[in-house]
């Protein structure tokens, strides 16, 4: 990974104004990390996630922040969140980012907010389990199959003025 934070890290952690490419694995790899804030970041050509934040098997990451930042053209998925409780992406543009999905919520994840973030080319999953789900403002560009957003089990999320393949 190009950088990487493991294993209760706990905050407040910036990163900004930073350049994360071309990694064998992810751009940012973050393991029950708490209070991160990643601003005005390019993570762009690693050959897994651009930006991979997780669990452990009794911890949970709380409180992360991406804004302002282009997450591009990564080989897997733009963003993977697995058992996230709170996560914020605002300002963000994901484009070309793996075959399958620009943004995977997974495991559980909840209190999440996804806000006037560009998405181009993949659309978003949120799996079974995940909740509390905010997507305002975003633009959904050229997806695949026509589909922006894939949800996958009973959740709540709430979709407001998102504009959709545009």
């Amino acid at each position: 990974a190009g950088l990487t934070f493991d294993t209760g890290i706990i905050g407040p952690l910036m990163i900004s104004n930073c350049i994360t490419q071309n990694n064998s694995g992810q751009g940012i790899f973050a393991r029950w990390v708490n209070d991160m804030v990643v601003d005005s970041c390019t993570i762009k050509n690693n050959t897994l996630q651009g930006f991979f934040i997780s669990k452990t098997t009794t911890q949970i990451p709380t409180n992360i922040k991406i804004s302002n930042s282009i997450i591009h053209s990564n080989n897997d998925l733009g963003i993977s969140a697995i058992g996230v409780d709170g996560l914020n992406i605002t300002g963000c543009s994901l484009v070309n980012n793996g075959t399958d999905y620009s943004i995977k919520l997974e495991s559980e994840s909840k209190n999440i907010v996804l806000n006037s973030c560009d998405i181009n080319n993949n659309p978003i999953l949120i799996s079974s389990g995940s909740n509390d789900i905010l997507l305002n403002g975003n633009k959904f560009k050229k997806t695949d199959n026509n589909q922006s957003i894939r949800i996958e089990g009973n959740l709540s999320a709430v979709v407001s003025e998102s504009t959709k393949n545009i």
